[in-house]
C-alpha cells in the first residue's frame, strides 16, 4: 500500500508540475513512468530498512523531517552543483531524490534522451539493489515486535503524564 500511495503523489506531482508549470512530458512519458516506479521502491525500501531500526513511528519522523530540507538543498534542486561544496555534492549523489530530480530536470525541461539519465537512473537501480540487500541481510529474520517493547512502536493508548495536566 505504501508503493501505491506514493507512486499516485508521484504522478499527482506530474499533473500538477503539466497543468501549473505547463511541463510536457509528451514523447518521455515512459521514461518518467519508469523513473517514477524505480523511485518510489527506492524510497519505499528505504523507509522499511530505516523503520526496522528506529524504536517508533515519532523518531522516525522527526528523523526524516529534519534530513530532508538539507538533502533537498545539497540535490541540486534549489542551488546548481557548481555552487555547492565538493564533499556536499559527493554526499548528494548517494541521495535518490538527488538522481530522480535530475532525470525530471533533463526530460521535462531540456527534452533530454537516454544518454543524458542513463547515469541517473543507473544510480537509482543501484540504491534499489542496495537496499534490496540490506533488507535481506538484516531485516527480514527478526520479528520488530518481539525486539522492541509494545510501547516503543506506539501502541499504548496511555497519553504520558496525563494526571500532571489536569
Amino acid at each position: 500500500p505504501y508503493a501505491l500511495i506514493f507512486l499516485f503523489h508521484y504522478l499527482l506531482l506530474l499533473e500538477i508540475g503539466m497543468t501549473f508549470f505547463h511541463l510536457s512530458y509528451v514523447g518521455i512519458f515512459r521514461w518518467i513512468l519508469l523513473l517514477g516506479m524505480v523511485y518510489v521502491a527506492v524510497m519505499v525500501l528505504l523507509g522499511y530498512v530505516l523503520s526496522y531500526y528506529v524504536p517508533n513511528s515519532l523518531q522516525a519522523t522527526r528523523f526524516i523531517m529534519l534530513l530532508s530540507v538539507p538533502f533537498v538543498m545539497i540535490s541540486g534542486m534549489t542551488w546548481p552543483s557548481t555552487h555547492i561544496l565538493p564533499a556536499l555534492n559527493d554526499l548528494a549523489n548517494l541521495l535518490p531524490f538527488t538522481h530522480a530530480q535530475r532525470i525530471i530536470r533533463v526530460l521535462a525541461q531540456k527534452g533530454g534522451q537516454w544518454a543524458q539519465i542513463s547515469g541517473d537512473i543507473g544510480a537509482l537501480f543501484l540504491m534499489l539493489l542496495v537496499l534490496i540487500v540490506l533488507f535481506l541481510l538484516f531485516c527480514h529474520n527478526q520479528d520488530p515486535l518481539k525486539v522492541h517493547a509494545p510501547e516503543s512502536l506506539n501502541a499504548d493508548h496511555k497519553i504520558p503524564k496525563r494526571e500532571s495536566y489536569q
